[in-house]
């Protein structure tokens, strides 16, 4: 059985949005609508869709969607720890830069310590 998706479907907006303002305007479109919506959803229409749902899920094209989110996750898993390593190495440089910072200036006072020394002595 063909499912005729281009009638049907302005059909059950026009349904739920009558039914969400709670208050019908037009009793007569909301019965034609829903008049149209029994024609047309049948038993058999309904396991049509689930049939063509079924045959889109298990297609290669959903396949290789599946397999692209699962590479996708895979490298978003890598991107965060390649972030999570760059921040550690960003913090050790930072520690190591201060400490480098530091020993220079230490042999700085050992060279200007070393300079006095000498002076002192002649």
């Amino acid at each position: 059985m063909t499912f005729n998706n281009g009638k049907l479907k302005p059909v059950i907006e026009y349904i739920l949005k009558q039914e969400a303002q709670e208050s019908l305007d037009s009793g007569d479109q909301y019965d034609a609508a829903y008049a149209i919506y029994d024609a047309e959803v049948t038993p058999a229409s309904v396991l049509a869709l689930i049939a063509e749902n079924e045959l889109l899920r298990d297609s290669p094209h959903m396949r290789a969607i599946r397999s692209l989110r699962g590479d996708c996750a895979d490298l978003m898993a890598e991107r965060d720890q390649l972030k999570a390593e760059n921040e550690l190495l960003a913090s050790s440089r930072a520690k190591l830069a201060g400490e480098l910072s530091r020993l220079r200036a230490k042999h700085k006072d050992w060279s200007v310590d070393a300079a006095v020394g000498k002076g002192e002595r002649s």
